[in-house]
């Protein structure tokens, strides 16, 4: 026991009754319910002024106190609901659970009791038992009583049942009755196993419930005690019915009296039964295993004789094969044991084997392998176990029988097999075994290592197996399996060799069995206490055999036994009438039965194929067994794709036997129902529209539904009759409902047509596509590819690289990172192949609901513009290197003109436009030099360097343009220690001087530009942000390409090489570290360059 502060904690469900029985059971429990309320009206208070709001108030209180506070009950061997997979655990005896419904039942009256009940009966169910009979069980016993303290009766017994707490005792005495028969309703199954779930568990919930009313009681009889006056006013007391009423009296004293008498010899004859049905089995079982075991050594020892025999004679006949065979044959011939035999060579090599067939293809167990090694060793006999592989493959016994030359050396080895189902010397086993199949249970035989050797029932293994201790010699005892069903298992051990018989019976078996016992005595007793009572009121006893007889009738519906019509008699009476009602309820649930396994069938059909051929022909056989010559569904010519249109342009099934005769109707009979849903022609000849006088046999009915869903219109189901048929409202409404199926398999079947011509068209493009085009999924598997992509791969066969991840398809680490990545956006990156060839692949993520669910990857050669861009590069390189002499000549001799003579003015700005365009070349040539020796990657000259150093350096030399521009150049150092770095102080002082030059150039007069550095993870970054014009988000994805420059309408916008931002971008990778920018148009922009704080040196490997 635990205590429970509250239950909310609990799952919360119902399982409601499958069975109609249980159902019934239900809806007549509420139906008792109402009754009870209506016929003790009278005690209902009316709810005026406070005491209607003490009603609310108890209403708000009922289901949150039946889930506070309480106890948890041991389980005290109940079962587990039989089928269901939940787990097990005892009642919970929640103190104040019925508290609220037994003080309204006793200040207001059972109206307002039952409603509280009910509330209480919910919340427990819920969360508790999860039975509804819960609800019912609180409610019904809340009202019986609210009636028993609310009732005026003068006699002792009446006088008694007014106080609380002795009313909540007698329900609580009563409530066992009334939870065995709750939960025989509630739980599915034989009444045995029902019954065994009832008593089992009754235990537990007689605590719970019971102690929650008495717990309850004890309060209200406090209360009642404490404020007498809160009860009303009291009424005066009257003579009870059982002193008004000899028939009263009679169901009070002997009656009642009766029933608790025939219930107690009941259930000590269940008892009784119990225990004989438990012996029953135990003797038929030990019977069972008791003549397996002794027939056990029998078979063994014949097995080692015959094969120890068979041996010897082969001893003297090792000649030849033939005189093997020969011999082999007699032996096999001479007694039928073995039904294989196989003769090796002292290399375990095949000499031979009798019928033919190959020892080394045979099932054998590393047991017997080295049983071999010691039958070389000289064991003349030995015997090994060789379980079934699977169910189809039947247990083998392996007799291995040395043979001996003359010298008593072993010249070879005998191996007889022996299936156990097979032989005749095992059939007594196997026919004792299978009689538990006639018990309801199982047989097993084992060896001594725990090997399934045989089982009395077909595909069984060791899953169905119940647990025991290897080694036992005989037991007889309860085990609980897995799915916590209850077996009885007997286990014996053979004598000389410690193979093991096991077998079970389920214990519902036993009830059964029990059952069937007791059933004959209970009849008696039941019959006598009929006659005993009956002989007081023979009328009673007639309505009573009647209703009985009604009963049993009843429970061959609740069997499903709908074909057995009930007998109906001459009577008129309310039995007869009764009778009658379930005749019709039971041809009733019959028809709608046949109805249902027939839509079953046709559910089970549409939904195994997407084929509409296929999944049509459950419809359509259906449809036939109306009794209709012809059943035919012809489908619109927009349901179908025109790539599969047939000439007519209409699509048409049909079968019976004269289906061919009406497909001419097809066309007529789909544009005649387009207009007219539902078609029902018990004489169609009159009916223009479809032409019948050309038909040579018209049909005598027709029967016709369209296939619509929402607004589109799928075709027609129509069964014709050759004959005269009057057509009812059922076979309407069974139309309908396999119209609604075929609806449904024509919307399946166009939709997989429609995605399969989809699919057929991408792939048809994809393999035509020159570029490789990869598809995987969020967890990198390959799901889609183009011959191309194959190519890239170096995948051979298609099938075995679709659903393989990526990482075990290439070894090309770019293309992996760039498709494992998990940023959204659309990525690139270089692939480089082996063979020289460069891709550009385009990364793009696919995106469904919010999620990322894949991407696609396009593959693009790029290897002819690469060589391109070397060639550009190489030529740009010598050029510019070629004309640094030029430009220096030139420039000297510009500034040299004026040590010749006086220049006029206009001659001064030719020399100073003529100085001012050779520096601008002079520049661009540096930068490109600069940018030919980075890109060559020529070794770093790292050095220990001061960042403040640098950046210092920077400024200084940058502060009097800005100046110029009067633009603002402010240096910001984060608070925290800036340590040395290591990297080439001449890239490094040209990367910030560039990004420092480029945000002076771009900002307009009065502007500012901030330079910022901190330690970020390990990396120096360096940030310049100015206000100048900012980038557009189309510039700045080509920023950095070389010689790229955006473009400007300002005729005075700054001119500039495009190399800047280029050098920049080298620089940052040639230090292992990369650059970006943030911009707006309008507001400025953010140039960040991010490098490593230590950088390995590897410029000698370079």
């Amino acid at each position: 026991m635990s205590l429970i502060l509250s239950l909310f904690t609990e799952q919360a469900f119902l399982i409601w009754p499958t069975d109609p029985m249980g159902i019934l059971a239900f809806v007549a429990g509420i139906g008792g319910i109402v009754w009870a309320v209506w016929y003790w009206r009278n005690y209902q208070r009316k709810l005026n002024g406070n005491l209607g709001w003490i009603f609310g108030g108890l209403i708000a209180l009922a289901p949150l106190s039946a889930l506070v506070f309480g106890i948890r009950l041991p389980l005290w061997g109940g079962l587990p609901l039989p089928d269901v997979t939940i787990g097990v655990s005892g009642r919970a005896l929640m103190i104040f659970a019925v508290l609220p419904a037994l003080l309204g039942g006793w200040l207001l009256g059972p109206q307002s009791a039952s409603i509280l009940g009910a509330l209480a009966g919910i919340s427990l169910a819920y969360f508790d038992t999860h039975s509804p009979f819960t609800i019912l069980e609180i409610a019904s016993l809340s009202v019986f009583c609210s009636v028993a303290v609310r009732q005026h009766y003068r006699t002792w017994l009446f006088r008694i049942l007014r106080h609380p707490f002795f009313a909540t005792l007698l329900v609580s005495v009563v409530y066992p009755l009334l939870f065995v028969v709750g939960s025989a309703f509630w739980v599915s199954g034989s009444l045995a196993a029902s019954l065994d779930f009832a008593i089992s568990n009754s235990q537990t919930a007689i605590v719970a419930i019971g102690g929650s009313f008495l717990a309850a009681g004890l309060i209200v009889e406090i209360i009642a005690i404490l404020f007498p006056a809160l009860k009303g006013v009291a009424r005066k007391l009257q003579p009870s019915p059982a002193e008004t009423s000899l028939k009263a009296r009679f169901l009070n004293y002997v009656v009642w009296w009766a029933l608790v008498l025939i219930v107690l010899l009941i259930g000590v004859n269940w008892f009784v039964a119990g225990k004989s049905a438990k012996n029953i089995l135990h003797d038929q079982m030990d019977n069972i295993a008791q003549t397996t075991a002794d027939q056990v050594p029998h078979f063994l020892n014949t097995g080692q004789s015959l094969i120890k025999q068979y041996a010897n004679d082969l001893s003297g006949n090792f000649d030849t094969i033939e005189n093997l065979e020969n011999t082999l044959a007699q032996d096999f011939r001479y007694v039928p044991f073995f039904s294989k035999l196989f003769v090796l060579d002292t290399n375990k090599r095949q000499l031979f084997a009798y019928p033919q067939g190959e020892f080394s293809k045979t099932m054998t167990s590393q047991e017997e392998r080295d049983g071999l090694d010691f039958a070389l060793m000289g064991i003349p006999v030995q015997v090994y176990a060789i379980p079934s592989l699977d169910e189809k493959t039947p247990a083998e016994i392996s007799f291995l029988g040395t043979i001996f030359d003359e010298n008593e050396t072993p010249q070879g080895i005998l191996v007889g097999r022996v299936e156990l189902n097979a032989n005749p010397f095992t059939q007594t086993i196997v026919n004792a075994l299978q009689r538990m199949n006639s018990l309801g249970g199982r047989g097993f035989l084992l060896d001594g290592e725990g090997q399934l050797l045989y089982a009395s029932e077909a595909g069984n293994t060791r899953a169905g197996l119940p647990s025991y201790e290897i080694g036992t010699q005989e037991d007889f005892y309860e085990s609980t399996m897995a799915d916590g069903t209850r077996q009885f298992v007997y286990v014996k051990t053979s004598l000389g060799r410690p193979w093991l018989v096991l077998l079970t019976v389920p214990a519902s078996q036993a009830q059964e069995l029990a059952l069937d016992l007791a059933a004959p005595m209970s009849g008696v007793i039941l019959f006598l206490g009929l006659i005993a009572t009956g002989s007081l009121y023979i009328g009673l006893n007639t309505v009573a055999n009647a209703l009985h007889s009604l009963m049993e009738e009843a429970q061959l519906i609740t069997k499903g036994n709908l074909g057995h019509p009930l007998k109906i008699g001459k009577q008129v009476d309310e039995v007869g009438q009764l009778r009658l009602s379930f005749e019709k309820m039971r041809q009733a649930l019959n028809a709608r039965m046949q109805e249902l396994n027939h839509l079953l069938r046709i559910s089970r059909g549409v939904a195994s194929s997407l084929e509409i051929e296929e999944a049509v022909q459950p419809i359509l056989e259906s449809a036939l067994d109306t009794g209709a010559q012809s059943v035919r569904i012809v489908l619109a010519p927009e349901v179908i794709p025109e790539e599969l249109h047939e000439l007519s342009g209409i699509t048409s099934f049909g079968t019976g036997p004269a289906s061919e005769s009406y497909n001419a109707l097809d066309r007529r009979i789909l544009d005649f129902v387009k207009e007219h849903p539902h078609v029902r022609l018990q004489n169609p000849s009159r009916v223009s529209h479809l032409k019948l006088d050309q038909l040579s046999s018209p049909p005598g009915a027709i029967l016709a539904v369209a296939l619509r869903d929402e607004k589109q219109y799928y075709g027609a189901l129509w069964l014709a009759y050759s004959s005269a048929h009057s057509i009812t409202d059922e076979e309407m409404r069974f139309v309908v409902t396999l119209a609604g199926q075929t609806v449904l398999a024509a919307t399946n079947a166009q939709l997989f047509k429609t995605a399969e011509i989809g699919r057929q068209r991408l792939a048809a493009i994809l393999a035509s596509t020159p570029d490789p085009v990869l598809v995987i999924d969020h967890k990198d598997r390959l799901l889609l590819a183009n011959p191309a992509a194959w190519d890239v791969l170096d995948v051979k066969s298609e099938t075995s690289g679709l659903g393989q991840s990526i990482h075990n398809l290439t070894t090309l680490s770019p293309l992996i990172d760039l498709l494992s990545s998990p940023e959204e956006d659309q990525h690139s990156v270089e692939v480089p192949l082996e063979d020289g060839r460069i891709f550009l692949a385009i990364a793009s993520p696919v995106v469904g609901k919010g999620q990322q669910l894949g991407r696609v990857c396009v593959l693009r050669d790029i290897t002819h513009l690469k060589e391109m861009d070397e060639l550009k590069s190489n030529f740009v390189s010598t050029v510019s290197h070629d004309l640094r002499s030029p430009l220096t000549l030139m420039r000297g001799y510009a500034t040299m003109l004026e040590m010749v003579g006086d220049l006029n003015e206009k001659q001064m700005g030719y020399v100073r436009k003529i100085v001012s365009g050779v520096e601008s070349m002079t520049r661009l040539v540096k930068n490109l030099l600069d940018l030919g020796r980075i890109e060559a990657e020529i070794g770093l000259k790292l050095e220990m360097l001061s960042v403040h150093d640098i950046i210092s350096q920077v400024v200084e030399a940058l502060e009097l343009h800005a100046q110029q521009k009067n633009i603002e150049l402010q240096v910001f150092a984060e608070d925290q220690t800036i340590p040395l770095i290591k990297a080439d102080p001449a890239l490094l002082q040209q990367a910030l001087y560039n990004l420092v030059e480029n945000a002076i150039k771009y900002t307009l007069e009065g502007g500012r530009v901030n330079v910022r550095y901190h330690v970020v993870n390990d990396q120096m970054l360096f940030e310049v942000q100015d206000t100048g014009v900012g980038i557009s988000p189309v510039d700045q994805q080509r920023l950095y390409e070389k010689f790229y420059r955006v473009a400007r309408r300002d005729v005075n916008a700054p001119t500039g090489t495009g190399l800047g931002l280029a050098i920049v971008k080298s620089i940052a990778e040639q230090h292992g570290g990369e650059t970006w920018l943030e911009s707006e148009l309008g507001k400025g922009s953010t140039f960040y360059f991010r490098i490593p704080v230590s950088l390995i040196d590897n410029s000698a490997s370079k």
